[in-house]
């Protein structure tokens, strides 16, 4: 038993290393996500109200008008344009707005990997000095048990402020994310009732002789 306490013991001490490497990486990461952050969040302010007037204009035009020669700095707006530019149609815009979805998705992993990362390599790297701070206590060396301890709560400390900046991050763009596929979804169902109101006629065959029957009117789009 205590050959494979003694293993073990050596396993943990040699992993100290590279746990106190990946968390220095993670932190550099963590900062590099954060100024990225930082720049979206800058442009996506510019554009908020450009988008806010674009969802009162679907209220008043056809969808194809009010996205039409679109000039927004936006992701959701580069999406609105190809959806413009292939008519609505309802297989392809469909494939456009699912694929702007699964990038969002995808933009979700790096600061949801901070989240799990940073607060588990934070607690290896405060229990793992535990072992040498309890030998240096028992030995009575204040100064080397003050040292792992010091070592152990540093770990601790930068991995849950990665993990809290990450939560942070993911928690902004899940918010960003879930606007931005509302209003497609909403563009594209007012697009797709709008042809079909446009394809639809009733009264086709039907002649009126009175000039003011509205059924033979055209629907705007």
């Amino acid at each position: 038993m205590s050959v494979l306490t003694n293993l073990l013991s050596w396993v943990s001490a040699g992993l100290l290393i590279p746990v106190l490497v990946t968390m220095t990486a993670l932190l550099g990461a963590s900062l590099v996500m954060l100024g990225d952050f930082l720049a979206a969040a800058v442009q996506r302010r510019r554009a908020s109200g450009k988008l806010r007037a674009l969802s009162d204009r679907l209220l008043r035009e056809p969808v194809r008008r009010a996205t039409e020669g679109l000039e927004i700095e936006a992701e959701v707006a580069r999406v609105l344009r190809r959806c413009t530019q292939v008519g609505w149609h309802p297989i392809h815009s469909d494939k456009i707005i699912s694929d702007f979805e699964l990038e969002a998705r995808r933009g979700l992993d790096g600061p949801q990997a901070l989240i799990r990362l940073g607060p588990m390599l934070g607690l290896m790297g405060a229990l793992i000095p535990i072992g040498p701070a309890l030998a240096g206590l028992a030995a009575g060396d204040i100064s080397a048990m003050a040292a792992n301890v010091e070592e152990g709560l540093t770990a601790t400390v930068v991995g849950l402020f990665v993990g809290g900046l990450g939560f942070w991050v993911r928690l902004a763009k899940q918010r960003w994310a879930m606007a931005d596929v509302d209003l497609l979804h909403y563009a594209y169902e007012l697009a797709q009732d709008q042809a079909g109101e446009r394809n639809y006629h009733p009264h086709r065959g039907h002649h009126s002789d009175d000039p003011t029957d509205e059924s033979l009117a055209p629907v705007a789009l």
